[in-house]
């Protein structure tokens, strides 16, 4: 399986992990697996 790194950036956070459970539930529904980190 090819892996596919995919990053997203900016400012305040709230948007990014919004968009990242969007992107998360996504890939579950097509059967892949993800991994998140976040930082402060």
């Amino acid at each position: 399986m090819k892996a596919t790194e995919v990053r997203i950036g900016g400012a305040g956070g709230q948007g990014l992990i919004l968009s990242t459970r969007i992107l998360f539930h996504a890939l579950s529904l097509d059967g892949k697996k993800a991994a998140q980190s976040q930082s402060y």
